[in-house]
Parts: C-alpha cells; sequence; structure tokens
C-alpha cells in the first residue's frame, strides 16, 4: 500500500509537469509570440535607441519588455515551468541588437549590460540554446522597426518533465513522503479493522462446514476480490450440500428397496405359507362349527396382514421425490392404493408451489406420507366415489387438502380416531406452523387440510 502511494503520488506530479510542459511549449510555437515580441519592440524602440549611455536604463526596460511578452503568451502553470520562475533561474532572456553592433541584454551575461558584437549571444542562460532538444528551446528575432537595422531577440528554454520533477522547488519531497505515510497510517487503522472481520466471518463459516454444517455462508455482498472469493465458497458449499443430499436420497432409495426386496421374500411369503396352512385346517376342522369360525377369523386376518404388506412394500419401492418430484410421486401412491377400486381422483399442484414445497425436503416428505394415509383410509372406509388433493396459497401460508365424497364418520366416537389419524396429525405437527383441520360427519363426505409453512 505505501509503495503503491508513493507510485501514485510521483505519477500524479509527472503527469502535472507533463501538462505544463505541453501547454507552455504550444504557447511559444503559436504565432502569438512573434506578434507579443513584435508589438513590445515597437513600444522600446526609442527609449533603447536612446539607452546606449544607461546600463540601469537598458536592464529596467529590458526586465519589464521580458515579462510583458512571457505574461501575455505563456500560461499561468504551477510548476517550475511558471514564468517567474523561468526569469528566476535564467531561462529566459531578451536581448537588442543595435546596427552600430552594440548589444544589451537582460539577465546579464557579464557584468556589464552591454556587450559588443556576436559575443553578446556567446553566453546563454544555462547553456546555448541552440544546443538544446527540439521543443525544449525557442528562440525568436524581430525588428522593432520597420526602418530599423536592430534586432530584438527574446530566447526561453522549457524545462522537460523529468527535470521539473527534479528542479521542482515548490515541492517538498520530505513533506510528501510524511503526508503519505499518514494517509497510509490513517488506511491502515481504518481498512484492517473491516478485513479482519470479514476474514473472521469466513473463518468461522469455514469452521462450521469442517464441522458438518454445510448451511454456514460467508454473505460478503462486497464487490471486491475478497467478496468474489468468498462468494465462490458460498457456491462450492451450496453445490458440496446438493452433493451430500443426492447421496443421501439415493442411499435411502437403495435402503427402502432392500427393505421392500427383503419383506416381499420373507415376511409376505410366510404369511402366504400361513393362509395356505389355515385354509388347510378350515377343511380338515369342517365337522367342528368353532374350529371353522376360528380358522376363517384367521384367515380374514391373514389376508389383511398380506394386503398391509403389498401397500407397505410398493411404498418402500416407490421413486422418491427427488426423483420424480411431488405431484408425481402423490399421484402415482394414489393409483396405487385406489387401483381396482371404483375411486377416482385428481391432484391439482401448480408448478410454483410444487418447487416450493421441493425445496423443502422434509415438508414434501411429509405431505405425501399424509396423503397416502388418507387415501388408504378413504379405500377402508369412506366407499368414495372421487377423492381430490390440491393446494392453495396465501402469502407463505400454505393449505393442502384432501376431500373424499364418502361416508364419512362420527368425530365423537373414540374409535374412530384410529392410529392412521393420529399419525396424520403428528406428521402435519412436525411442519413449520403445521397444524391438522378435520372436517366430517356420517354421510357428508370427509375434508382433511393441512396448512404450515415451508420455513
Amino acid at each position: 500500500m505505501l509503495l503503491a502511494s508513493c507510485l501514485g503520488t510521483a505519477i500524479a506530479i509527472y503527469v502535472t509537469s507533463v501538462v505544463d510542459n505541453h501547454r507552455v511549449i504550444n504557447a511559444l510555437r503559436s504565432p502569438a509570440l512573434e506578434h507579443a515580441l513584435q508589438a513590445e519592440g515597437t513600444k522600446i524602440a526609442s527609449l533603447l535607441a536612446d539607452s546606449s549611455s544607461s546600463t540601469q536604463l537598458c536592464e529596467v526596460v529590458l526586465r519589464a519588455s521580458l515579462e510583458n511578452v512571457l505574461t501575455s503568451v505563456l500560461p499561468d502553470t504551477q510548476g517550475p515551468n511558471r514564468i517567474w520562475r523561468a526569469l528566476e533561474d535564467g531561462r529566459a532572456f531578451i536581448s537588442y541588437a543595435r546596427a552600430d553592433g552594440q548589444t544589451c541584454r537582460y539577465p546579464n551575461a557579464t557584468d556589464s549590460a552591454w556587450i559588443t558584437g556576436s559575443t553578446g549571444h556567446a553566453s546563454a542562460p544555462l547553456a546555448d540554446l541552440t544546443e538544446q532538444p527540439e521543443g525544449q528551446s525557442k528562440i525568436l528575432s524581430v525588428r522593432p522597426a520597420a526602418n530599423s537595422d536592430a534586432t530584438l531577440t527574446l530566447g526561453v528554454y522549457v524545462l522537460s518533465p523529468v527535470e521539473s520533477l527534479i528542479r521542482n522547488r515548490d515541492v517538498s519531497w520530505s513533506t510528501i513522503g510524511l503526508f503519505v505515510l499518514l494517509i497510509n497510517f490513517c488506511s491502515v487503522i481504518t481498512l484492517v479493522p473491516l478485513l479482519v472481520r470479514r476474514i473472521k466471518a469466513a473463518e468461522h463459516a469455514a469452521s462450521a462446514w469442517t464441522q458438518g454444517d454445510l448451511s454456514a455462508r460467508i454473505d460478503d455482498s462486497s464487490g471486491d476480490e475478497f467478496g468474489h472469493l468468498t462468494n465462490s465458497f458460498d457456491r462450492m458449499a451450496d453445490a458440496l450440500s446438493g452433493v451430500i443430499e443426492m447421496k443421501q436420497a439415493l442411499a435411502a432409495s437403495n435402503e427402502r428397496n432392500r427393505l421392500a426386496r427383503d419383506l416381499h421374500d420373507t415376511a409376505k411369503q410366510r404369511a402366504f405359507a400361513l393362509g395356505l396352512q389355515l385354509t388347510a385346517l378350515k377343511k380338515l376342522s369342517s365337522g367342528s362349527p368353532e374350529s371353522t369360525r376360528i380358522a376363517s377369523a384367521a384367515l380374514a386376518l391373514i389376508s389383511h396382514v398380506q394386503q398391509d404388506l403389498s401397500d407397505i412394500i410398493k411404498r418402500l419401492s416407490a421413486p422418491t421425490i427427488a426423483e420424480i418430484g411431488l405431484g408425481r410421486a402423490v399421484s402415482e401412491g394414489i393409483d396405487a392404493l385406489l387401483a381396482g377400486s371404483n375411486t377416482n381422483h385428481t391432484l391439482i399442484l401448480c408448478p410454483e408451489d410444487e418447487q416450493a414445497i421441493q425445496d423443502a425436503p422434509d415438508v414434501a416428505r411429509q405431505l405425501l406420507l399424509i396423503s397416502i394415509e388418507a387415501s388408504a383410509n378413504v379405500l377402508k372406509h369412506a366407499r368414495a366415489r372421487t377423492l381430490d388433493v390440491a393446494i392453495k396459497r396465501n402469502g407463505d401460508l400454505y393449505s393442502w387438502s384432501i376431500i373424499d365424497d364418502g361416508c364419512g364418520f362420527d368425530t365423537r366416537r373414540d374409535e374412530t380416531f384410529g392410529m392412521g389419524l393420529a399419525n396424520m396429525r403428528l406428521r402435519a405437527n412436525s411442519l413449520p406452523e403445521g397444524r391438522l383441520t378435520l372436517i366430517t360427519s356420517p354421510g357428508s363426505g370427509t375434508a382433511i387440510a393441512v396448512t404450515f409453512r415451508t420455513k
């Protein structure tokens, strides 16, 4: 940061010097300089013609003329190329050469203001301007009067941007260095706590990830590089969480399939064998009414056990919600239960609501199980012709309804509250703000409504 600040300050000063240098050179190249020098020469021609015996008068006149010309032409820059600094450093001069060879010059090249002959240009400020790089110097001569053989000459040397940096007495590098240090110190005490806070947030999330909590997020909304990096980590955690959920769903599906196979190959086959033995026993005990009655009751019970095992095996082997979606899972589950009955069913579930519920897997699974349990009760007790399953949404509150047109029942009778209804209530209560409402009466069908939120 310190190096960047120093470099930025140096570049800013250098750019300023480049701009000043460009403006001054353009002004010297413009025709306005020659016009200003010609006009000034015309004004001072009579004074200089009569000042050959007065060194002091010559110096005063030429100095005033040089300042007037440069002030009227050169821009008001802020660097070493400013007008008064050029005069102070001797990088600008003006000379007046008379027809008799006498030359007056300001600033003086020697201790005397008047020099004879060509020596008047032998000692230019800093160095001979004709030897300076092209574009950095300007020498211009004019005749102050139309009928005069005298010559008025002006010369200016412009510092290059690098020389401006080196010779710039207006810039205190020690002061700039102290200023840069102060700015960096203030930046450090301001930015470091903010950066440390962001790093600690990232560290906290990373620690949660290592402990298996992939729901933790850094949530750094800054648009800088660190913010982009933390957002990448958050997306990686999301992707990893999705992979883990998929693997868990696959493992659960494999376990359900294994349980379904085991039940089919063991309990269901044994129940079938037991049914055959009870049938044989019923035939053998045909002479005894009591034995026949007991055998018939046992056969009916075994038939129910086989049907229950078949239902359980179908549920276990059915595709999961994650695999086929909530709507299809509910529809296929109800189809499997009502197959062969006279009950028709409908399912009303729009894609937006289905996706919102599927984003909460536990909610979707409980709704599926409640729907299957309610459909099983319809099949066993209701003798209904239609079964309608639908969902309604009011803001973030959902209502999952299961309605049949069966015979209904009396809720005041304790025996009507079997294990199935109790299980449905428990599943509904496990949902966020979940609640199950039952509306029924003898002969008017049954309506079950589960209200809940997804989170």
